[in-house]
């Protein structure tokens, strides 16, 4: 009898304080977007066990941008799991790659290991990176990558990504459709990224060292700013406007929060500081 009233009553702690960080964020998020629409276009907030905390728009459709490497970095530890290479394996660069811009640009005469292109994937949000990844992934051939990514979404039964690079450049610049998808289903990728040791473990840091001694700094400012803040993905590109990924550690509380469609990085990262602060608030 003293055990299951025990666990009634802490039953009772996490349910409430769920409750309560649910009406708090329901209330604060509404009231930024009605003073500033602009703050974002789509947005989705749940636990690491799949619970809905709150969204807006959630089954609207936007441009992945980076979000995409989200789904490379779990190809590339899949393969990796299935021993089809190591973090250790070293990479010779291939010409396409260098071409790949915007990040960081990896160079033709260096050698890179698996971790290293990872690292500049989610870190640095690095385009070549990805490119190179999907090379290797895809034995050569950028589709078979690409056709990896939708197989795998579509077993995870998120059906609203349709992706189409491994990097999510936008048509200008990939010659490719448009990697898209809508808040729930980044928020249930994300949920799956956690299975993955490895992606926490990277981006977890706000900076990271290569094997050459680069060192690397986070694209996402909310890492720096709060050690609750474990990653996971930011994106950018014009059609995309300003998107981000990310998983808090509260302890009892885990939390990822999708942010899609902001008007500035500002606006986004406020967006982002109005509900990490939302859930300290509860603590």
């Amino acid at each position: 009898m003293k055990k299951i009233f025990t666990f009634l009553i802490i039953s009772s702690f996490i349910f409430g304080y769920s409750d309560k960080f649910k009406e708090n964020i329901t209330y604060n998020m509404a009231n930024i977007h009605k003073s500033n629409f602009k703050i974002y276009k789509t947005l989705y907030i749940g636990d690491s066990k799949g619970n809905k905390y709150y969204s807006y728009q959630e089954n609207k459709l936007n441009p992945l941008a980076s979000l995409t490497k989200l789904m490379t970095a779990q190809i590339i530890f899949d393969d990796i799991n299935s021993g089809k290479y190591s973090l250790n394996t070293n990479v010779n660069v291939v010409e396409d790659a260098i071409q790949i811009p915007y990040g960081y640009r990896i160079k033709k005469e260096d050698v890179y290991t698996v971790e290293d292109l990872l690292k500049l994937l989610l870190i640095n949000s690095s385009n070549s990176a990805a490119y190179q990844l999907a090379y290797l992934s895809g034995d050569g051939d950028i589709n078979n990558f690409v056709i990896k990514m939708n197989n795998k979404a579509r077993k995870l039964k998120l059906n609203s990504l349709r992706f189409y690079t491994p990097h999510g450049l936008p048509p200008t610049d990939s010659k490719r459709k448009m990697d898209i998808g809508n808040s729930r289903d980044i928020y249930k990728l994300a949920i799956n990224s956690l299975k993955y040791k490895g992606i926490l473990e990277i981006t977890s840091n706000s900076i990271v060292v290569l094997s050459n001694g680069i060192k690397i700094k986070s694209t996402n400012p909310l890492i720096e700013k709060y050690s609750e803040v474990k990653g996971l993905k930011t994106g950018y590109h014009s059609k995309a406007r300003y998107n981000i990924v990310y998983y808090m550690d509260f302890g009892k509380e885990k939390v990822v929060s999708v942010i899609l469609g902001s008007n500035t990085s500002e606006l986004r990262s406020n967006a982002g500081i109005k509900i990490i602060e939302t859930m300290k608030g509860l603590k």
